[in-house]
């Protein structure tokens, strides 16, 4: 499955595909949102079609290898959601394990592996 932001709208685009050469019926799929709107789209995210979103839930079935898009639309939230916090975290490392190509000699991780071993 995909999951990404629509190129010219408010609208997300899910795609699912079956891998496994099995008919599936009665797929769901449930997002953290109650969906306000949702159709199919082809692969340039052109409506083809209407999609089953009842009781919030996105609901079709599929065929053996089939790809399917769905153009999806959220309700909004009831309560706006807070911005991540972002801090600095102190680690309890100090070895230097990373080289680059040109200093192929900076960094040590077998050593740093074997002293933890001790």
């Amino acid at each position: 499955m995909a999951f990404k932001k629509a190129e010219e709208s408010d609208y997300f685009i899910v795609r699912v595909n079956e891998l496994y050469g099995k008919d599936a019926r009665n797929v769901t799929i449930s997002f953290p949102a109650k969906i306000a709107d949702a159709y199919e789209v082809n692969g340039q995210e052109q409506r083809t079609g209407k999609a089953d979103f009842t009781n919030g839930v996105l609901n079709f079935d599929m065929t053996r290898f089939l790809i399917r898009s769905f153009a999806v639309k959220f309700e909004a939230p009831d309560a706006p959601s807070s911005k991540p916090v972002q801090a600095s975290l102190e680690l309890p490392f100090n070895q230097d394990i990373f080289s680059f190509d040109t200093k192929r000699n900076d960094g040590d991780l077998a050593a740093v592996l074997l002293s933890r071993q001790n």
